[in-house]
């Protein structure tokens, strides 16, 4: 009920007024010129307001310097809906827009309010909204700016029924608001992290609506940071390398959370580059799955050489608050930069960059015979020095070592293959690329039985390596490139000869190299 006099209530309309036009009469413009008005004299209504009767209240609104009329007659119905939204205790913590599914039960906040007693005026809003414009005065310079006032008439008993709703809607947003967080509490007893966090981000929302849920609303500010604040990230493999030809090694990261001290399923993620030097794509979705898991790839500008990428929480669902509640939007980012995980990733070609294993097996066969004298067997001598040279190429080799068992399915090369790739997708998932040789000996026997007697070395054995390479997608199982290399030599023992044709494989090997 309005407790104050007919009197009283017209005199503090009138400060409202007054205060809302900056006080004091109108501030002629400069450098324009008055070109008309809408009465010869401006309104007594228009410094000193309209009183009122036991059954109507006056509001004036003002704005000045504003171009075009509507324009200037809207701002000025907008200044007097302040001034009866403050009066019939339409509080709201914050003026801000939200979506329509947020403002539960038909809330409206400030803005909307506003637009909806603008509609209503135009005959196209609610018939609940009784407020008319009863009359109108304005200014119009030589630049079409406007100075516009303007006095609404509301009847004292939609007053008195819109103080007993807004009464009744704040209780009703408070009780919903509360609900949310208890149901928060709940979620996060179950584990259920990102419910939690939605919850208690759907508290913030209706609670904020109304000043009187103050109270609640800070409630919900602590539980959504105290949630946000529990959650880490962590890498669940080990990217290096974001690609010239675009992409990046995955980057698998693993969100858990301290209440819960398991993977958090469902949270919204968001990642960036710290220099705006890469976009970021999350081509499995932008929430954590089932696991916890969220994989990333970065995009990178061609110019740069290294980047530094973060990921973290998103805050898009709590982008209303920017303008809303400024202060405790800055302390989350504050919060999300802190907790973020850095990832740092060098550029290169992505032939390159590719995580890499080197295996060489070796067949040995005598005198060009069809069925090898030894069964394939690994030789980590050649592994080595293969791995070695990639690596100096700027390949990047990971280190792997093959049981004895993986070689137990058959003595066929294309099973042994297919063993070591299988081994390697279990063992090495970060590898996703094999670079397999199959060094194959020929044992040609003595000197003298091959070019004949005389010719000053027959007594040495002579020997034929083949390396026969093949660079192998794990992901696809895709061959991407095989080159066949050969190299035969002599010596005195064939092992001596073994090891001077790998020499001169691994020069060709070189050459290669240099002439690309």
């Amino acid at each position: 009920m309005i407790k104050a006099s007919i009197k009283n209530t017209w005199l503090s309309i009138v400060i409202l007024s007054m205060v809302s036009c900056g006080g004091g009469g109108v501030v002629k413009p400069q450098n324009k010129t008055l070109v008309k008005t809408s009465s010869p004299s401006e309104p007594a209504w228009v410094m000193m307001g309209k009183k009122g009767t036991g059954e109507i209240f006056y509001f004036v609104g003002r704005v000045d310097s504003v171009t075009g009329f509507k324009g200037a007659r809207d701002a000025a119905i907008g200044d007097a809906v302040k001034q009866i939204l403050q009066y019939i205790g339409f509080q709201a913590t914050h003026e801000f827009k939200v979506s329509k599914q947020i403002l539960a039960g038909g809330a409206m906040n400030a803005d909307t309010y506003r637009t909806e007693i603008i509609d209503s005026i135009e005959g196209k809003g609610s018939a609940k909204v009784s407020v008319d414009v009863e009359e109108v005065y304005y200014e119009q310079y030589s630049d079409d700016s406007y100075n516009v006032s303007v006095l609404l008439k509301i009847p004292k008993s939609w007053i008195d029924a819109e103080k007993a709703r807004l009464a009744k809607q704040t209780k009703e947003q408070h009780d919903t608001a509360v609900k949310y967080l208890a149901e928060s509490d709940t979620q996060i007893k179950s584990g259920n992290i990102s419910a939690a966090l939605d919850s208690a981000v759907s508290a913030i929302y209706i609670s904020i609506l109304s000043a009187d849920n103050k109270d609640v609303y800070d409630s919900a500010k602590s539980k959504v940071y105290d949630i946000l604040s529990s959650l880490a990230f962590a890498l669940k493999n080990a990217p290096a390398f974001a690609y010239k030809e675009g992409g990046s090694d995955p980057i698998d990261v693993i969100v858990s959370s301290s209440k819960s001290g398991k993977p958090v399923a469902g949270l919204l993620t968001a990642s960036a580059e710290d220099n705006g030097k890469a976009e970021m794509l999350a081509p499995q979705g932008y929430s954590s799955g089932s696991d916890g898991k969220v994989t990333y790839e970065a995009r990178a500008e061609a110019s740069v050489e290294s980047l530094n990428v973060s990921v973290s929480f998103s805050l898009s669902k709590l982008d209303d608050l920017k303008k809303a509640d400024e202060e405790y939007y800055n302390k989350l980012v504050k919060l999300q930069k802190s907790i973020s995980l850095k990832v740092p990733l060098k550029l290169a070609a992505k032939i390159l960059a590719v995580p890499t294993a080197v295996v060489v097996i070796d067949i040995v066969f005598a005198k060009n015979e069809k069925k090898p004298v030894t069964k394939p067997v690994l030789v980590p001598q050649m592994q080595d020095v293969f791995a070695g040279f990639f690596a100096k190429q700027g390949f990047n080799i990971i280190s792997v070592e093959i049981p004895e068992s993986v070689f137990n399915s058959g003595a066929e090369e294309k099973m042994f293959k297919e063993s070591i790739m299988t081994y390697l997708k279990e063992k090495y998932p970060n590898v996703k690329r094999l670079l397999f040789a199959v060094e194959v000996v020929n044992l040609l026997g003595k000197t003298k039985d091959i070019i004949g007697p005389g010719k000053g070395f027959e007594n040495e054995v002579s020997v034929d390596v083949t390396l026969n390479f093949s660079i192998i997608d794990l992901d696809t199982n895709k061959l991407e490139k095989s080159t066949t290399l050969k190299g035969g030599a002599y010596a005195a023992t064939p092992q001596q000869a073994v090891q001077i044709a790998r020499k001169n494989i691994i020069d060709k090997l070189k050459k290669q190299f240099e002439d690309k």
